[in-house]
């Protein structure tokens, strides 16, 4: 029979890290993880981040504090060009997308 043992990590009270164990019923390991909580401005769980840093999970909250179901995905790299300031004291700043150049 397989059974986990969650291992709850704090730092200054608050929960950074859960390590999770799971094994077999010889007492051998069969699988861990470990997983790192990030957290906002308003002290709220955003993001959950594997051992080598990869997100996992991404959470959203909306006004009053209820968990959002987004649908996360990455856009891919952007870069800005701005040129020099004009007579005017404007800087213009024009983006440019990889794929369409």
């Amino acid at each position: 029979m397989k059974y986990s043992i969650n291992h709850f990590i704090y730092a200054d009270g608050k929960l950074i890290a859960l390590n999770t164990q799971v094994k077999d019923a010889d007492d051998k390991l069969k699988d861990k993880q470990i997983r790192y909580l990030h957290y906002d401005a308003l002290e709220s769980v955003d993001m959950i981040t594997d051992g080598y840093g990869v997100v996992v999970e991404r959470r959203s909250y909306d006004t009053w504090g209820k968990q959002r179901k987004v649908s996360w995905r990455e856009d891919g790299p952007r870069w800005m060009l701005y040129r020099q300031p004009s007579p005017t004291g404007v800087t213009p700043a024009m983006k440019r997308s990889p794929k369409s150049g």
